[in-house]
């Protein structure tokens, strides 16, 4: 009977380290450096290999997702050249999260720093307080929409594509949106630049509850869109109210809050 345990006890040993071998295989001959020695480094998937703790590789979507969670950071390993070669997302530590706070929180707080933080990621092609351009498009179950048939509600756009990696990852976030202002005055479009034959495809797969619009490009150009994901709120006087260009941890947080000022909500 001891025999057997002895064995069983060997044979799991040597199953682990095994395991942990080919974990770290991708790490061989690789050197850790500290994130601090070379702060402009990019977290690219596709500029270098982005691995999790348990050595698998992540997609460019995954590591988009982790950043953005604030829960993960990253450890950078260097071949002797001093070239990194792998990246590894490793949860942060109970004392890095302390000083890891959520950013909503923060700005929540501050005032001065949120309406910073909005001014610096707004569209400069579109000036808070002027008439929004004018459009006339149909959906992608046919049906026309227009800013004029629109006019006295809440608008909140959307511009974006099947192909860009931060549009998909928000995709979640903004469809709580849409489900949060179901029963006020506030539409949500979403102006995609890809034909039916991509679009369709995509949103059979994945749900997106803004009102969808195929091959947008003619109302990207009109709101001079210059960078993906965008988003534009106009209010119901149809005016430009905001803009916000790129994806950030903060970016639903920002349209709700100017949501909120345009229903009288704060």
């Amino acid at each position: 009977m001891y025999t057997r345990i002895f064995t069983l006890v060997v044979l799991l040993i040597n199953l682990n380290l095994t395991l942990l071998s080919a974990q770290n295989d991708h790490l061989k001959g690789l050197t850790k450096v500290d994130l601090l020695q070379m702060p402009d480094v990019n977290i690219e998937p596709d500029k270098y290999p982005v691995y999790n703790t348990f050595g698998q590789k992540l997609t460019d979507v995954q590591v988009l997702q982790a950043m953005m969670s604030q829960k993960y950071l990253p450890d950078l390993y260097v071949d002797n050249n001093g070239d990194i070669k792998a990246i590894v997302l490793r949860p942060v530590s109970i004392e890095e999260n302390i000083s890891l706070k959520p950013i909503p929180e923060e700005i929540d707080n501050n005032s001065e720093s949120f309406d910073a933080l909005v001014k610096a990621m707004a569209n400069p092609n579109l000036v808070e307080g002027s008439s929004a351009p004018d459009f006339e498009i149909t959906d992608i179950n046919g049906k026309k929409y227009s800013l004029q048939s629109l006019k006295g509600k809440v608008i909140v756009m959307n511009f974006w594509f099947t192909d860009c990696k931060p549009c998909k990852v928000e995709i979640p976030e903004l469809n709580t949106l849409v489900e949060k202002y179901s029963a006020e005055d506030v539409v949500f479009l979403g102006f995609a630049l890809d034909d039916n034959s991509k679009l369709d495809p995509f949103l059979e797969k994945t749900e997106f509850k803004y009102t969808m619009f195929p091959n947008s490009k003619n109302v990207a150009d009109s709101y001079k869109i210059s960078g993906y994901p965008t988003h534009v709120v106009i209010d119901k006087d149809s005016k430009i109210a905001f803009s916000t260009v790129s994806y950030s941890a903060i970016t639903t947080l920002i349209i709700e809050r100017n949501i909120n000022k345009l229903l009288g909500k704060e």
